[in-house]
């Protein structure tokens, strides 16, 4: 038996590289460079740049917790 797709997935796809692409002109238009931390003891720095891109993309698709972000995160990073 066969089942109608509901959802054209070339599209869908089509479309996610299309925001993805988006992003990443949105992105490169900013430099974040004086925000990478100076060296000093202690753990190893986590680069500020990510860390407020990554909090600009959060606010950008609305999502609502750090939670979300990070799934949104890690489900964009395995579809590239």
């Amino acid at each position: 038996m066969y089942q109608k797709l509901l959802f054209n997935l070339e599209e869908i796809f089509k479309e996610l590289k299309e925001l993805l692409e988006k992003y990443k002109i949105f992105f490169s238009l900013f430099n974040l460079s004086c925000l990478e931390p100076v060296k000093h003891l202690g753990r190893r720095p986590i680069s500020r740049a990510a860390l407020t891109r990554a909090l600009i993309f959060k606010n950008l698709r609305s999502l609502p917790t750090l939670s979300d972000l990070v799934a949104e995160l890690v489900s964009n990073h395995a579809s590239l």
